[in-house]
């Protein structure tokens, strides 16, 4: 009795886990993982010359559907740091 508890427990968990994998792979462009990781890479490089504390984000959207869904989130520890990263002539300016 508890044996075949067991297996239906792991049956549905196993379920479970490959529906979420699948709604993750309709939505998501894994192929694009190097190159979000890359551009992340080089965004806390940039965000770090004005602020050295700063922490950047990816948002992965439905990359799938067009990489312009993706976006990056730039975490800075105060209202003046984030001022001055903002500003044209720092962030904006990558190309």
């Amino acid at each position: 009795m508890l044996g075949s508890i067991a297996w239906l427990l792991v049956a549905v968990v196993l379920f479970l886990v490959l529906g979420v994998v699948t709604l993750l792979a309709s939505a998501f462009d894994w192929t694009l993982w190097p190159t979000i990781r890359r551009a992340r890479r080089e965004l806390i490089r940039v965000a770090r010359q004005r602020c050295p504390n700063a922490t950047v984000f990816s948002q992965q959207g439905a990359t799938k559907i067009d990489p312009r869904y993706l976006g990056f989130l730039i975490k800075t520890n105060t209202d003046e740091e984030r001022q001055a990263a903002s500003r044209p002539e720092s962030l904006r300016a990558i190309p």
